[in-house]
This record gives structure tokens, C-alpha cells and sequence, in this order.
């Protein structure tokens, strides 16, 4: 599971993303990595991430999850 969270604000969702990274797992959710996006007004339009670092980070993260699922499929 890739946790994500946003918000018009500087924390990018950040108390609902710790709440759901340390619930989750209670219900057999398998946290893999978790994004936050902050300030979404300025950091996303058209349909994605337009701050490249963030983007970067994402991606990355989007990545690492689709190695995992595709690990346990083996």
C-alpha cells in the first residue's frame, strides 16, 4: 500500500497520514511508503505534480510499490 495525503497547507496532510500509518496496519494493511503532498494549490496542476523534486519523490515511491507487488506475485 502506498499511504497519500495532500492539503492546501505547508504539512501536506500530515495528521491524517500518520493516522492511517499507524492504523492501517492494524487491519492487515501492508505499508510499503507513504507521499505527502503539501501546499497542493501550487504543487499540482493539470493532472500532476509540478514540483519536480516532489514529483521525483512520488515516482520513486510509485516505483517501490510496484516492485513490492510484483515480488509477492512470484
Amino acid at each position: 500500500m502506498l499511504l497519500m495525503a495532500t492539503s492546501p497547507g505547508r504539512g501536506g496532510g500530515s495528521n491524517v497520514l500518520n493516522a492511517a500509518k499507524n492504523g492501517f496496519p492494524y487491519f492487515g494493511g501492508n505499508i510499503v511508503a507513504n507521499f505527502s503532498l503539501p501546499s497542493f494549490n501550487h504543487n499540482f496542476s493539470n493532472n500532476e505534480v509540478i514540483n519536480e523534486e516532489l514529483k521525483k519523490e512520488l515516482i520513486e515511491k510509485m516505483n517501490l510499490l510496484e516492485m513490492t507487488l510484483n515480488n509477492e506475485g512470484e
